[in-house]
Order: C-alpha cells, then structure tokens, then sequence
C-alpha cells in the first residue's frame, strides 16, 4: 500500500513540488527556530540557499522520475507547474524570513537561472531518453 502512494506521488511532478514543498517549509522553519542559537553560521541568504536547495532537490527527482511517466506530454506540463510553484514559493518563504530579495544577495540570482536552465535541460534529455527508448520498443514490436 505505501509502495503505491508513494508511486503515485513520484509519477505526479505537482504532487512532488507539493511534498518538497512541505520539507521546504520544515527546513525553513528549522532555520528561524536555529536562528537566535546560531548567529555566527546562519546568514541572511540562508534561507534563499536553502530553497535553491529544494528547488535542484526536486530537479533531480523529477528529472528521474520522467523515466515511469506513461504520459511524456502530461508529465513534461505538470512538471512546468510543479516547478514554478515551487519556485514561488521558495522565494515568497525566502523573502519573509530573510527581509532581503533576491536581487539583494550577490550572486543568487546567478544560481538560481543556473538551476532553472539545469531543469529545463536535464527535463528536456530525460523526455529525449524516454521517447527514443519508446519508439525502440514500438519498432521492435512492430518487427515480432
């Protein structure tokens, strides 16, 4: 039974960003109660390092994740919105617990558009892998 739910949530990128959403805002929460104890290791970028970090954190699982999608087209749209949810999320957290933006911070919004285009080309090779791998199996099939 869990093997399926958990299936269930990996096949789907929405509800992926949803759950790495909910470890995003444990982590972020985290920081804030750390915060006060810790004030020589956490900084303002902090908590933006932190989203960056789940942002490339659901990159990498659901660029895997691709490879059990039965629906390319599904899979590459869903993944889209999961992404930008996650993203605005990311920043809407960030930017309330740090006070700063993301222009603020040098060097960020570098490492942010780095893990943007890592997404869309790490996506974009894993559908490539997946289509070619399906029309493989269809020629073969069709040769039987």
């Amino acid at each position: 039974m869990k093997d399926r739910r958990f299936r269930t949530v990996y096949k789907d990128p929405i509800k992926m960003a949803l759950v790495v959403c909910g470890l995003l805002v444990f982590c972020q929460l985290l920081f804030l109660l750390i915060k006060p104890l810790m004030t020589a290791l956490i900084d303002e970028s902090s908590p933006w390092v932190v989203s960056v970090a789940m942002m490339l954190f659901f990159v990498l699982f659901n660029s895997i994740s691709t490879f059990i999608s039965d629906n390319l087209g599904w899979n590459w749209g869903r993944s889209i919105y999961g992404f930008l949810i996650l993203g605005a999320a990311g920043y809407l957290l960030a930017w309330l617990i740090s006070g700063r933006s993301m222009n603020e911070l040098p060097g960020l919004r570098d490492l942010v558009m780095i893990v943007v285009i890592g997404f869309i080309v790490l996506k974009s090779i894993a559908t490539t892998m997946m289509m070619i791998m399906l029309f493989i199996k269809k020629r073969d099939a069709q040769k039987e």
